[in-house]
């Protein structure tokens, strides 16, 4: 078998994509991301199994952990966690295994984020050179 899988912890046995044999597998996906979740590429061109997600809400916030399945092991091994805040307005947005990418439509808290990261990269880049 081969396959791929998102979860998030809160939603029990149920999962957010389920993708294996080359195909979306809806049985026993949760009913709250039926018709909203897809993949960015589903051939997963170098490695890329990033989560489009659709119709954002305040109810998608959690933990979404991505698993593929180890032929050699035969075991569901996790390759990455990423926590998801949604904020005001509903947007699209990929959850990608290395972080978030997103569109100009995303919800202001990742646009804070952005821009709160790039303030105290600024900051430590000055500490650095201040050090020098």
């Amino acid at each position: 078998m081969q396959g791929m899988k998102w979860n998030r912890a809160d939603l029990g046995d149920n999962y957010v994509l389920f993708f294996r044999d080359d195909r979306l597998d809806p049985d026993g996906q949760h009913p709250s991301f039926k018709n909203r979740v897809d993949l960015q590429d589903r051939n997963m061109n170098n490695g890329d199994v990033s989560l489009v997600l659709k119709n954002v809400t305040t109810a998608d916030d959690g933990s979404y952990n991505c698993n593929i399945f180890n032929k050699v092991t035969k075991s569901w091994e996790s390759i990455n966690t990423v926590s998801l805040t949604v904020s005001g307005q509903t947007a699209e947005l990929t959850v990608a295994p290395v972080g978030l990418i997103a569109g100009l439509s995303v919800p202001a808290v990742i646009l804070v984020a952005a821009a709160v990261g790039f303030v105290c990269y600024r900051k430590h880049k000055k500490q650095n050179r201040d050090f020098n």
